[in-house]
């Protein structure tokens, strides 16, 4: 999905270049030169800098790891650990390779974990996890009610807490469990959480340097976390339409997971839109081939938006068919994880803002969040519906998250309205959001 200026979806959690700066101003950034004397930008740091385990060994460690224990648990059905560390395996390698079904085959052996032993706290912190990453936020609540019935600590459950509750839109309690983890226990995870609360709150230059006090923690030499930091730098870059600055963190992704779906379709996306369509097909095919029989929808639709931009129209037609029906099949076996998606999907190069509002109507009982409702909002405007726009408006204006995006929105629906002067208004809010100094 196209996630400048939109939401980050699930494939946005984890490049094949090594890593270049192309501007002399972005070289300076990295010599440690600003004007105004502030700390700058920094770009992501090589191998040389932060040395990680080599992606094949890495990647061949975990699918051993897997079939032993695959092969572990077929001899003994009844060993717990061994079904928890199983679940845990595979779930990594699912998110690497945005496979939904193996995130599925994890979910449903925490399932059977917890049916073996229902008074295990810890079993249910583990699955609630997992049904979040799945935007089953409902599936989530509970497993942390049962969880705290049976007596885990607020320490096991935090992290699940605070996500849920930003994904609910109770963003005080977020914030300030976000700030609280990210001061008392700094780490790669609660400080890149606490970059991406700055950045949701239009704090970029916080946010920047949030990530880069991030990188500084790593010491492990295993290459996700490396890569799922650079990951999170770059889609920082892309929505804010920085997209020479996003670049080079995603090749660095990509480098430390060479295949990883989302990494080579973000930087593919970044490509697209600094004119280097060659090398952005070059990536998309790649992203396909990795996925086999699987394709992640994401990639065929951003294949079908460089070819479009082509005039290849019967090329990109017949992309866009398959990533519908990819993403129809998806919505059937995974109707939570995947409807924002293919809402921006049919929104987008899909052409199909009726089905788009469908699903983000589904979407925002799901997650009644500012930005769910904003997405409502932006669907039922590009559909002529005014007074649906309006409401879902008012709802995402109601809460804590502004963006600029948010407020060219309100403006378009009240140009409409023929209220000129509260559009320009709103225009200039987005202005003024734009114009924030970054790092």
């Amino acid at each position: 999905m196209k996630v400048s200026g939109r939401c980050s979806g699930i494939l946005g959690l984890l490049l094949l270049t090594a890593f270049c700066v192309a501007s002399e101003g972005a070289e300076a950034a990295r010599a440690g030169r600003r004007e105004d004397g502030r700390q700058p930008w920094r770009g992501p740091r090589g191998p040389e800098e932060l040395p990680t385990t080599a992606p094949d060994i890495y990647l061949r460690n975990l699918a051993g790891q897997i079939f032993s224990l695959e092969g572990l648990l077929a001899r003994e059905p009844g060993n717990q650990d061994v079904r928890v560390e199983l679940s845990q395996a595979l779930h990594m390698r699912g998110r690497y390779r945005g496979d939904l079904d193996a995130l599925q085959r994890a979910l449903a052996l925490l399932d059977a974990a917890t049916a073996r032993a229902p008074g295990d706290a810890r079993l249910y912190a583990l699955r609630a996890t997992q049904q979040l990453f799945l935007h089953r936020f409902a599936q989530a609540a509970d497993d942390l009610a049962r969880a705290r019935a049976l007596g885990a600590s607020e320490a096991l459950l935090a992290e699940c807490q605070r996500e849920l509750d930003w994904n609910q839109g109770r963003y005080q309690e977020a914030e300030r469990a976000i700030r609280q983890a990210a001061a008392e226990r700094p780490s790669v995870w609660t400080l890149a959480r606490l970059a991406r609360l700055e950045h949701d709150l239009g704090r970029d230059f916080e946010a920047e340097q949030a990530f880069a006090r991030a990188e500084d923690l790593i010491a492990d030499p295993n290459p996700v976390p490396v890569a799922w930091l650079n990951l999170q730098r770059g889609h920082h870059h892309l929505v804010l339409g920085d997209h020479q600055r996003a670049a080079p963190f995603f090749r660095e992704a990509v480098r430390r997971l060479p295949g990883h779906v989302a990494a080579l379709e973000h930087l593919a996306e970044t490509l697209h839109l600094q004119g280097h369509d060659a090398e952005a097909l070059t990536l998309y095919t790649q992203a396909l081939k990795d996925t086999g029989d699987a394709p992640v929808p994401e990639v065929l639709s951003g294949m079908a938006s460089v070819l479009l931009s082509q005039g290849k129209k019967d090329e990109a037609a017949r992309l866009v068919e398959r990533a519908a029906r990819r993403y129809e099949q998806l919505l059937r076996t995974h109707p939570e994880a995947m409807a924002w998606h293919a809402a921006e999907f049919f929104l987008g190069v899909g052409g199909n803002p009726a089905r788009a509002a469908e699903l983000l109507r589904y979407n925002v009982t799901l997650r009644p969040s500012g930005e769910s409702w904003a997405a409502l909002a932006e669907a039922l405007l590009e559909q002529g519906d005014l007074g649906g726009a309006r409401a879902a408006l008012d709802q995402a204006l109601g809460t804590q998250l502004h963006s600029a995006r948010l407020y060219d929105t309100a403006a378009e629906l009240h140009a409409r309205l023929g209220d000129a002067r509260r559009s320009q208004e709103l225009r200039e809010g987005a202005r003024h959001l734009r114009s924030k100094e970054r790092p």
